[in-house]
């Protein structure tokens, strides 16, 4: 009898000492996965942590762990919170890029007009006098798309420039332009919309698990950098004006609808 109530001690001894060993591990990992709490943004790395914890568990220990479905929630929860965000973000990041594009397009398209203008109609335009600046710069509107005659002259006056100047010195008309654009502010605006893409692009490549969108708006992105670039200083000859701003502008219609088709299927 006394054999039989030592072996029974023994046996359960045994099986507390394993049973002891193992619910350390599983407690750990029930811990980790209570500290998780409400699921946010910012609770990557404890999803994270608990998650590797609970995969070096055995399959028996797995089983022994009570709130293993919270982890799995908290992992669904994660991800779809992240995939949110992450289009949210991408789709911030497009309109700062579109907006960026169009200024860059309309610019350009300013200046391509002042440089046809310099070249073909600036001698043939009335006013030979310095008090003809006015009418020269409503005259010089026309060919210049999205730019009025008051900031024409505006930059006319803020540039020192004289009627010579700006008939018979073709680059005059392409400085009074950007000078116009300048002071309107949109070149500042195509560097902030920039600044604010990028600043968005490097928190979805270093928060977000899900950067499904981040190389598309990264190519897109890109795209409009080059041609704001060239926007700036703008280079070459009327004819290679021309097709440079239609190689451009092509390039950002691939790179937009690309990053549009994305997030519409998201």
């Amino acid at each position: 009898m006394r054999k039989i109530v030592a072996l029974i001690l023994a046996a359960i001894f045994s099986l507390s000492l394993c049973s002891c060993g193992k619910s350390e591990n599983v407690r750990a990992v029930e811990k980790a996965i209570s500290d998780i709490g409400k699921v946010t943004i910012q609770s990557g790395e404890a999803i994270a942590n608990a998650e590797r914890l609970y995969n070096l568990l055995t399959e028996e220990e797995k089983d022994r762990v009570k709130n293993s479905q919270k982890l799995t929630d908290a992992i669904q929860s994660y991800e779809k919170i992240a995939k949110t965000l992450s289009r949210d973000a991408a789709t911030e990041v497009y309109e700062h890029l579109y907006n960026a594009a169009q200024l860059c397009s309309s610019g350009m398209d300013a200046i391509y007009g002042a440089w046809y203008f310099g070249i073909y109609e600036a001698q043939n335009a009335y006013g030979f006098r310095d008090s003809d600046a006015s009418y020269f710069c409503r005259e010089m509107s026309i060919s210049v798309p999205g730019v009025t005659g008051d900031e024409l002259y505006d930059a006319f006056i803020r540039l020192n420039m004289t009627i010579s100047m700006a008939k018979y010195d073709w680059q005059a008309s392409i400085e009074l332009v950007q000078s116009a654009l300048a002071a309107r502010g949109d070149y500042n605006a195509v560097l902030d919309h920039l600044n604010e893409a990028d600043a968005l692009l490097r928190v979805m490549n270093e928060e977000y698990r899900d950067t499904t969108y981040y190389p598309v708006l990264v190519n897109y992105y890109s795209a409009v950098f080059a041609y704001m670039d060239f926007f700036v200083n703008p280079s070459g000859n009327l004819s290679q004006l021309a097709g440079t701003i239609n190689s451009y502008e092509s390039t950002i219609f691939t790179r937009q609808s690309e990053v549009l088709l994305l997030i519409g299927n998201q």
